[in-house]
Parts: C-alpha cells; sequence; structure tokens
C-alpha cells in the first residue's frame, strides 16, 4: 500500500501499490482486531483485564507454570 490523494477530511488514502505483495510462512496466525482468545479452563491465569501474565523467565503466578 502507498498514501494516495487525500479524501473529504484532507487526510491521504491508502491505496494498492503494485508488486508489494508478499507470502510469510506461518504455523498460527493471530488476528489483531481488538478481540480476545477464548480463555475457558485458563481462569487462574488471568489477572484483572490483563491477559496471561509471565516473568522474564516465562514463569506465572501459579508454581511450576
Amino acid at each position: 500500500m502507498e498514501l494516495g490523494e487525500p479524501d473529504k477530511s484532507g487526510r491521504p488514502r491508502p491505496v494498492p501499490k503494485a508488486g508489494s505483495e508478499f507470502d510469510v510462512t506461518a504455523t498460527a496466525i493471530i488476528a489483531a482486531i481488538s478481540q480476545e482468545p477464548d480463555f475457558q479452563g485458563f481462569d487462574g491465569l488471568r489477572e484483572g483485564k490483563d491477559w496471561i501474565k509471565a516473568d522474564a523467565w516465562g514463569a506465572t503466578a501459579i508454581d511450576g507454570l
């Protein structure tokens, strides 16, 4: 994508750029669309509104995990 002509609000609109497409090999994809995964069964790992927290060593608040 590249920025094109400004729209009615004055902001440049993104337009497709020919030849800029590429593939990325992945084993999992998480769509970042302001949704939250289903944590059913992992309730003990959640801290408030946050997702699962781990320290610098990857340890959670549950001993041994």
